[in-house]
């Protein structure tokens, strides 16, 4: 049951469900089990690396929009005065 939920929360990339099954994985009867527990454990892993990659590159291109858009807002002189 814990693993066919994993498999489906890591097809799914759901980074918030793979971290609550990771807290709540059972103990495991088997060695096959075990192996494939861990195979899915370092799949995730890879996963959330390409989310946190992704997610910074996000920041990164977040951050220069704004610094574009900052550049080309039209600076106002402190002396301009209206009349």
């Amino acid at each position: 049951m814990w693993l066919n939920e994993f498999k489906v929360a890591l097809l799914e990339k759901d980074a918030d469900k793979l971290e609550l099954l990771l807290n709540t994985m059972p103990t495991f009867d088997t060695l096959k089990e075990m192996e494939e527990a861990l195979f899915l454990s370092n799949e995730a892993l890879t996963l959330v690396n390409k989310l946190k990659t992704a997610t910074s590159a996000s920041i990164v291109q977040i951050r220069k929009s704004i610094d574009f858009i900052k550049s080309t807002q039209q600076v106002k002189n402190s002396l301009d005065i209206k009349l």
